[in-house]
């Protein structure tokens, strides 16, 4: 019997070829599908920092009626209104910052995915119960 095996080195060259062809494709499919795809949204993690920066400079220098982002070392940018501060106390003081119909939008964040995203908490100072909203919904940008 006799087989004739000149052709099945060839056949093997291109099984790896269109393995390798395969892999290079899919990797470029995904790559582009990553960048053109979906945006991330970071609205909630962007809230829960500012959060819990506005949180610890309450513990540390309390809430009074001079209260302003720049004794906590907190920058926002003010061209860009896409965040919103709102501080009171049970002593009636409020400040608030940027757009305060993220308010309503916190409330009706689970039913819209365009809305603010929010945190709500409160610090006790002394016999004094400070409650504060943070809401940003600031759009993912892509580095282009």
């Amino acid at each position: 019997m006799n087989l004739n095996r000149k052709g099945v080195g060839e056949a093997m060259m291109f099984l790896t070829f269109f393995f390798i062809v395969s892999i290079v494709a899919a990797g470029i499919f995904w790559g582009v599908q990553s960048f053109y795809g979906k945006p991330y949204d970071f609205r909630g993690v962007h809230a829960d920092v500012l959060a819990e920066r506005i949180s610890d400079c309450l513990r540390e220098k309390g809430f009074s009626s001079g209260f302003n982002l720049s004794i906590c070392s907190i920058y926002v940018p003010a061209e860009e209104p896409d965040y919103l501060i709102y501080v009171n106390n049970s002593k009636g003081e409020v400040f608030s910052a940027g757009v305060f119909d993220y308010m309503t939008q916190c409330a009706l964040a689970e039913k819209n995915d365009a809305y603010a995203r929010c945190v709500r908490g409160s610090v006790n100072e002394g016999d004094t119960r400070i409650d504060y909203v943070v809401g940003v919904n600031r759009a993912a940008r892509r580095a282009t």
